[in-house]
């Protein structure tokens, strides 16, 4: 029986770098779990519309907040009603910053 496999595209540094985040995040809520075990709790602030059911989709562009294709992009998957989008962009096109 064959098996494909697939080669992963991104760079090792990357994935190296976002395994660093994910770990150190990750003691970061043990040592918070264990410090917040004596005090009381509290509710964490939750926007009231967001849907945790919904895949959150983060939209990035360096063309600037008002570019045609982000904001055919955005209008298109808000339409749909299946994502919770976040968009991060500068005011202006800066497509220098992106690289």
């Amino acid at each position: 029986m064959a098996t494909s496999v697939k080669k992963n595209s991104l760079p090792s540094s990357l994935i190296s770098s976002l395994n660093q985040v994910l770990i150190s995040r990750q003691h970061t809520v043990d040592r918070q779990s264990t410090n917040s075990s004596s005090l009381p709790s509290h509710p964490r602030n939750v926007e009231e519309h967001s849907d945790c059911s919904k895949p959150l989709l983060l939209i990035t562009n360096g063309e600037g907040i008002d570019s045609p294709g982000l904001t055919f992009l955005v209008q298109a998957l808000l339409s749909d009603g299946r994502f919770t989008l976040h968009v991060c962009a500068p005011q202006s096109s800066v497509p220098t910053s992106s690289h």
